[in-house]
């Protein structure tokens, strides 16, 4: 699965993967479980470090539309969008002085995700199995 980053801040290389399931970890870990539509190629992505967590509409399906993420102050959308999700002012956003940033898994359906993590996060996919599905 190719996760290049040609923009530096949108991964659509996660585009229609399917969110299987979470786990969260004492408090500062969330690990996604994704799979392709049929249920094949199962992956695991891990994020740690986090200090604010929220996770909207969780459904039965939950279907990526696309994940970003910032390190900085961004006149966008998406990064309003986080910081409204997160409750951290988007004008002054102070949380990402230097080492911070926010990821944002934009929902095509189901769950929109936003993670305040107080260290870099990089997308590292965990393959775990591969097929969930029968």
């Amino acid at each position: 699965m190719n996760t290049e980053n040609p923009d530096g801040r949108s991964m659509s290389c996660l585009h229609d993967l399917h969110i299987d399931g979470l786990r969260i970890e004492d408090r500062r870990r969330l690990a996604l479980s994704l799979s392709t539509e049929c249920g094949r190629y199962v992956h695991e992505v891990i994020f740690d470090d986090i200090v604010r967590l929220s996770i909207d509409g969780f459904s039965m399906q939950n279907i990526i539309l696309d994940l970003s993420v910032f390190t900085e102050r961004e006149a966008s959308f998406e990064f309003d969008r986080a910081c409204a999700l997160l409750g951290v002012d988007p004008a002054d956003p102070h949380e990402l002085d230097g080492t911070g940033c926010i990821v944002l898994i934009e929902a095509t359906i189901g769950a929109e995700i936003a993670c305040l993590m107080s260290q870099h996060w990089q997308l590292v996919l965990h393959q775990t199995s591969r097929n969930v599905r029968a």
